[in-house]
């Protein structure tokens, strides 16, 4: 009886958990601004929500899709932090994925790999005003 009402206890508490808000950061490059945004990994399904507040108080709001890793045209964004020209992208044991947020005339858009393992990741972002960022989570 104790272990069934000890199994009912960590079931009831599975959700929060695995629906808690994990913390992550935009680094502008040119201009150093930092933007802190929160996601949740629903499930740890690969998907879900993002908000964000940039240094002047507008809010973001999108989502993100990590994938298993696999070779395919993922990497355009990527290719432009790291070297131009660059079209596709494998790193074993990470998991590529696109995210994008929006709000006040900004659109930004990302690439980014995270760790299959540890669950951290880092990429880069492109706005709609042809800036630049550095994600890392």
């Amino acid at each position: 009886m104790k272990l069934l009402a000890a199994s009912l206890i960590l079931v009831s508490a599975l959700p929060l958990s695995l629906e808690a808000a994990s913390k992550g950061r935009l680094y502008n490059l040119t201009t150093g601004d930092v933007i802190v945004f929160e996601y949740k990994n629903k499930w740890w399904s690969g998907h879900g929500p993002i908000k964000g507040t940039l240094p002047g108080g507008e809010k973001l709001e999108g989502e993100f899709t990590t994938v298993p890793a696999s070779d395919s045209a993922w990497g355009t964004i990527w290719g432009q932090g790291v070297t131009a020209g660059v079209t596709t992208t494998r790193i074993s044991n990470a998991q590529p994925g696109s995210a994008i947020v929006s709000g006040s005339g900004i659109v930004i858009q990302c690439e980014y790999i995270v760790s299959a393992l540890s669950a951290h990741g880092h990429g880069y972002c492109t706005d709609n005003h042809n800036a630049t960022y550095k994600l890392m989570f």
